[in-house]
Order: structure tokens, then sequence, then C-alpha cells
């Protein structure tokens, strides 16, 4: 037998899941370039918020500052965000800014709001204890701020305009829309107003078709458009993490927002780009780092497969379930957000398998009826569905990070 391992929970301690294959199966274990690369020390990271990228080091823009506001990714980002905040916090104490003078808003974008369990691992429970953190609102308690070139309208939460210092702390990855995610996108959408969220997502996205793609952050108009909201929104600092197969830091960016994030972006290029795979029969595909936005995965599944006969099996393991979603995900059988579209049927040449022990009826209304889905709690239930499908074996592929990893030469 052939054995492969996937990396799961993220959050949740951190565990390994073996796997494996019967001898008459050729396949591919697919890692990116940067899977194995060193988790940073904290004196690097401190390095990196003191010799920022663009502008002034941060204890130097915070002298004088009356309050912060620190924004951060939300739980479907890998960020271990309270490893980089504590150090921030270390650098505005260095600045003459006290506790009471802080606050942490986390950028949910239009996610549904996080409970403390939740905020805890994302931050730490120091920062909990000590710190005011509050849930984004994307419907109420946002002010206009202004427009971008693409008609945007920039309408951002009111606790962070009421903030003379402005941070953000999120990482660079993959991202089909925007080429990578970061930068920007942690005020266009993440502490944005439904509205601008959803002219965004829709025409800007729209008018931005043929730079769609993971990767393709080079003449993208929603990249463009968040830049913009940047500059709008008046960030002052951004800090930017690159991460390993296991989700640790190895790379850091900080500085200008939007200097510091096209220099993340040029590095990210080479890190999370993997060799292609394609013509297989069968692509198991992990969703580690964005595990509840286990959709993603199927983007790096789809173009390593044989459209007239595969199956396609989606591994995530999300105890939290799949994210809500007010724009994207279902309300109902047949209804949801604005960009909600229900997908009765999926190609009918393609068995879709979802294998995690945390069954969820509505975890596949990303992107097909629930119906149309295979769910299995072992591994060995997956064996029997490839086996009988493909008596003789066959060509398979593994993806240990889907939604973290994609396909360059």
């Amino acid at each position: 037998m052939k054995q492969f391992s996937l990396p799961q929970l993220r959050w949740y301690g951190r565990k390994s899941l073996d796997i494996n294959f019967p001898d008459n199966w050729k396949v591919d274990y697919l890692l990116p370039r940067g899977a194995d690369k060193k988790p940073l020390t904290d004196s690097e990271i401190v390095s990196s918020l003191r010799n920022p990228i663009g502008t002034e080091p941060l204890r130097e823009l915070a002298r004088g500052s009356k309050e912060v506001a620190i924004i951060f990714d939300d739980f479907t980002r890998i960020t271990p965000v309270g490893e980089i905040a504590l150090h921030i916090l270390d650098e505005l104490h260095a600045a003459g800014v006290v506790d009471d003078q802080v606050r942490f808003i986390c950028a949910l974008g239009a996610h549904g709001a996080h409970d403390m369990n939740m905020l805890r691992k994302k931050l730490g429970d120091d920062i909990v204890r000590n710190y005011p953190v509050y849930n984004h609102n994307c419907y109420e308690n946002c002010t206009q701020v202004g427009v971008t070139s693409q008609g945007t309208p920039i309408k951002l939460n009111n606790e962070y305009l009421n903030c003379d210092l402005r941070i953000g702390i999120g990482g660079i990855s993959p991202h089909v829309q925007t080429g990578f995610g970061g930068g920007g996108k942690i005020i266009l959408p993440g502490i944005s107003h439904i509205d601008a969220i959803t002219y965004f997502h829709t025409v800007v996205e729209e008018r931005n078709a043929e730079h769609l793609g993971l990767g393709n952050y080079k003449g993208n108009l929603m990249n463009k458009d968040f830049s913009e909201a940047v500059v709008i929104g008046k960030l002052d600092f951004k800090v930017d993490a690159i991460f390993n197969l296991q989700g640790d830091i190895c790379k850091l960016f900080a500085g200008d927002p939007t200097a510091e994030y096209l220099e993340g972006c040029s590095y990210a290029i080479d890190h999370y780009a993997t060799p292609p795979s394609v013509g297989n029969d069968v692509a198991i595909v992990n969703a580690y780092g964005k595990a509840n936005e286990m959709a993603i995965a199927g983007l790096i599944a789809l173009s390593c497969i044989k459209i007239e006969k595969a199956i396609v099996v989606f591994v995530y393991n999300a105890p939290e379930g799949q994210i809500t979603h007010y724009l994207f995900r279902s309300f109902g059988k047949r209804y949801g957000g604005k960009r909600y579209q229900y997908k009765e049927k999926f190609l009918e040449s393609i068995k879709l398998v979802v294998f995690t022990e945390y069954p969820d009826r509505t975890s596949t209304d990303w992107f097909v009826d629930p119906r149309e889905v295979e769910f299995v709690t072992t591994w060995d239930d997956v064996l029997k569905i490839i086996s009988d499908a493909f008596p003789d074996g066959g060509k398979a592929v593994v993806v240990p990070d889907g939604t973290m990893q994609y396909f360059r030469a």
C-alpha cells in the first residue's frame, strides 16, 4: 500500500490523517514548493515589524496616537494572529500607547459572527482577556468615506474609523478572484458594509472576468479595487504572513499596506506554486488552511481529473462547520445570499465524495445540492467507492491542502 499524510484540524491541536492506496494505483502527491519552510522565530517576527516596507517603524507611527484599531482576518484564514499581535502590542507600548486605547476588530466581511471560542483560537487568551474584541457587522455601524474608481462605495466599520492609528493583520494565500488574498482585502470586504461587498463581488468581479484565477494578481481589477479601498480607508500599517504546509508563519511582510502586499505576492507566487498533475481518475483534495471554506479545494480538483469519468474526494474536518456567508451561501433549500446559486446537479461524469469526521448536510451548498454527494466517515469507505468504480486501479492525485495551493509549472 502507498501511504500519504494530510494535515488536519489547524485550530484544534493539529493532527495528521494517514491515507493509503493499493499498489495498482499510480499516485501523485503534490506538495507546494514552500511546504517545508521553517517557522519564523519571535525575533524574526519582531525584525519584520521593526524594519517595515515603505513606511516608518510601527512604534514611530504610533507615537501620539489616541485610539488604535487592530483589524485581523477571521476563522476562515489560517493566520495565527496572536503570534503577531503580541509583538505589535509591544511596539505600541514602547510608543506610549496604553491598553485602554487599543481594540481588536475581526474583519469578517460577509461571514458570520464569531464566538469567543473562535476568537481565542485566533488571538490567544491574554488578548481576549485584556482587550475588547469586536465582530465586524456588515449590515450596521458603517460610514461611507469614499468611492473607488470602479464605483465601489467604501462604507467602513465605525469603530475602525473612530481610531487615528489603524493596523491590519492577515495572510497571503492563493485566491480565485483576486489572485492572492491578504493586503487590502482586510478592508474590502473585511470591514466593509454589505453594499460595498455586494458591488465588489458583482459589478467589479464581472468586469474582472478575464483576470480571475489563482495567482493572477497583476492587472486584476478586484485587486486594484481593494488597494484603492486601503488608501480611502487610511489603513496605516499591514502585516501579512506566508505559511508552510502545517500553517506555521514562515515569512512575514509588514509596512505600507500596498507595498508590503505586492512584495509578499512576488514571494507567494512561487511559494504556493504546485507542479500540475492532469488526467487523473481520482482526486483526493484536502482542505486544511481553509477547512471551513472547503469548496475552494474544488478549484484545484477539477483541473487535474478526467472530465469524462472521475471521482473527486473532498477531505475536510471543521468541527465548527462551514462558515456562514451572507452573500454566497444558502439560507433555505433553494435560496440564499445575493450571490448564491442553487445547483441541482454537478457534472454527470464526476462522482463527488466528502470524507469527514463531522458530516454536515449543508456543507456542499457552495457548489451542489447535497443529495448529489456521498458523505463518508472512514478512509475504508472511500477506498470501496474508488475500487468499485476502478477495479483495475488507475491514476490518482493527492493534494495535501487544496485551499492553499495552486497549479503552476
